[in-house]
């Protein structure tokens, strides 16, 4: 044998090695049954609740006589890179959630002609009320006397099949509106009856449990103190409305403040929703100072009001003018216009 022929000859054998491990190991997608083999090795599908999917299988026999082969199904586990982990046993009861009860395909006995295909049937019923989520099964065929052997040999990985792959997408919506969000107008004193309120409806598919804060701020946007909110963990049921009532921190310092409502919810994909409202903090003691500058303008105001009204100018009091009188001494004097006669009638 000469350079050449060794060569070819070992890469023949790497090239038979390296298959014999891809057919036998989980990483493969398939299982060794060396006699014939079933195409595709993997079935993949993104579906919903009530949809029906229909496929072929392709069992190719490589031998060049008749084989006899039986079909199994088995629910798997896969790992991380699509091996198959484990087989899990089938659970008849919830058939939401049991794979294996949604595929139809024969189990009776199957001719493989020689060197020659058969193909199969198989139909994947996906149950209406099936959550969302991904769920495995592998088809597996295997040649034997009986069910009992056949199942024996395709668990003990001396089977070909095709893993089956359905994904249920979650269509149902989380969405959470906020209906109104108010607080006190005026507050004055650090009391219990300082409150705000909001109220939440769902208006998705699915119940939430919001979560979040109250964000308080003063009239030039510095953040002065925070409420949690929902701390009870309250949860809203689809088509639901709550209203949540909590207290409203006093602040010692005069002014505007702004009140941020932010709120989180969902499981599958987090969102947020926010609002705002304005009140003022009043302390009591800028309350008195107030009131006394009130009265103090009141009373100014009075006091100056009364002396605009009350005055004296060119002997004028009151509006009664001072008239000069003469009294007549002589009867020569004599009498001016402004004079006046007493004994005039």
């Amino acid at each position: 044998m000469n350079n050449m022929q060794r060569v070819v000859f070992s890469k023949k054998i790497i090239s038979t090695v390296l298959l014999g491990l891809f057919l036998t190991v989980p990483g493969g997608l398939i299982l060794a049954a060396g006699n014939f083999t079933v195409s595709p090795l993997l079935l993949d599908y993104t579906t919903e609740g009530r949809d029906i999917i229909t496929r072929t299988l392709t069992l190719s026999n490589l031998e060049n006589r008749n084989t006899r082969v039986y079909a199994s199904v088995h629910e798997v586990l896969l790992g991380e890179e699509s091996e198959i982990k484990e087989f899990v046993s089938a659970s008849m009861s919830n058939r939401a959630t049991s794979i294996t009860s949604w595929i139809e395909i024969s189990r009776a006995r199957v001719e493989l002609p020689p060197l020659g295909q058969y193909e199969i049937p198989l139909t994947v019923r996906i149950h209406p009320e099936t959550p969302a989520g991904t769920y495995h099964a592998f088809i597996g065929f295997a040649s034997g006397a009986n069910r009992d052997e056949i199942e024996a040999k395709i668990l003990a990985g001396q089977g070909s099949g095709v893993i089956v792959k359905i994904t249920i997408d979650d269509d149902r919506r989380e969405q959470l509106h906020i209906v109104s969000f108010t607080t006190d107008r005026l507050v004055f004193k650090d009391d219990a009856s300082n409150e705000f309120r909001y109220i939440l409806e769902n208006s998705g598919d699915l119940p939430l449990t919001p979560f979040g804060e109250v964000i308080i701020y003063n009239n030039r946007g510095e953040e002065l103190t925070t409420v949690p909110i929902n701390e009870t963990k309250v949860e809203i049921l689809p088509g639901e409305k709550i209203e949540f009532v909590d207290h409203l921190p006093f602040l010692s310092k005069l002014g505007k403040n702004k009140a941020y409502l932010n709120i989180e919810y969902g499981d599958k994909q987090t969102a947020s929703v926010f609002d705002t409202a304005f009140y003022y903090t009043v302390p009591w003691y800028y309350l008195v100072l107030i009131l006394a500058a009130f009265i103090s303008l009141l009373l100014s105001v009075a006091v100056v009001f009364k002396r605009s009204f009350t005055y004296h100018d060119d002997g004028v009091v009151d509006g009664v003018y001072d008239v000069p009188l003469f009294v007549k001494q002589a009867n020569d004097h004599i009498l001016y216009d402004h004079d006046i006669d007493l004994k005039t009638k």
